[in-house]
């Protein structure tokens, strides 16, 4: 089974790019702090997501929102050597740092 999920916060604002067969490529960067022995270490997880999925989540995602990540890696071969790629399935925003409007909090009477 390949499968990850990679829980985190956004870094920076997602990159939107289009192929040049028109399919939309989103490129984000998730950075998560993990604490070994008393030691915090920030690990980074760069991930790509394709098609109107990528659209759609380049519309709703911002800087700094926590975010939990699902997905696959995959192995491609360029100029002879073998790269990994961790591609995006799936993006749940878990916190949104959306700021809202103090009018839109107010009950109102009718």
């Amino acid at each position: 089974m390949n499968e990850f999920t990679f829980k985190g916060f956004l870094e920076g604002k997602p990159e939107l790019k289009t192929s040049k067969n028109n399919l939309a490529i989103l490129n984000f960067v998730v950075s998560r702090t993990d604490c070994f022995k008393g030691k915090e270490t920030v690990q980074y997880g760069k991930f790509t997501m394709f098609g109107q999925k990528a659209m759609e989540q380049n519309d709703t995602l911002r800087s700094a929102d926590e975010v939990l990540v699902k997905g696959r890696l995959s192995a491609r071969k360029w100029e002879g050597r073998w790269f990994g790629d961790a591609i995006a399935d799936s993006v749940e925003v878990i916190l949104s740092t959306e700021v809202s409007s103090p009018e839109a909090d107010v009950d109102l009477p009718f």
